[in-house]
C-alpha cells in the first residue's frame, strides 16, 4: 500500500476552498474530500487536481528509482 502525499495541498488553497463552501456544510464537504483522496477518485475540481498531482510525483519517483534513486550530488 502506497503513502498518500499531497504535494500542492498548501494551506491557503486548503482555506480558499473552505471559505467557498457554504455555512453548515464545512463536515459533509471534509468527508467527501478526504474518502475522495482515499480512493483516488475525485468528485470535485479541487480533489481531482491534488490526486493527478500525487499520481504524477507517484510517476516521477518510479521512474528515478528506475535510475538508481536520488541523484548524485555534482561538485
Amino acid at each position: 500500500m502506497s503513502k498518500p502525499f499531497f504535494v500542492k495541498l498548501t494551506t491557503a488553497d486548503f482555506l480558499a476552498q473552505v471559505f467557498q463552501i457554504e455555512k453548515g456544510q464545512h463536515e459533509a464537504w471534509l468527508s467527501t474530500l478526504s474518502l475522495d483522496l482515499v480512493r483516488g477518485e475525485g468528485s470535485t475540481e479541487y480533489a481531482r487536481a491534488l490526486i493527478a498531482e500525487a499520481k504524477e510525483y507517484s510517476r516521477k519517483m518510479a521512474e528515478n528509482g528506475k535510475k538508481g534513486g536520488r541523484p548524485k550530488s555534482r561538485g
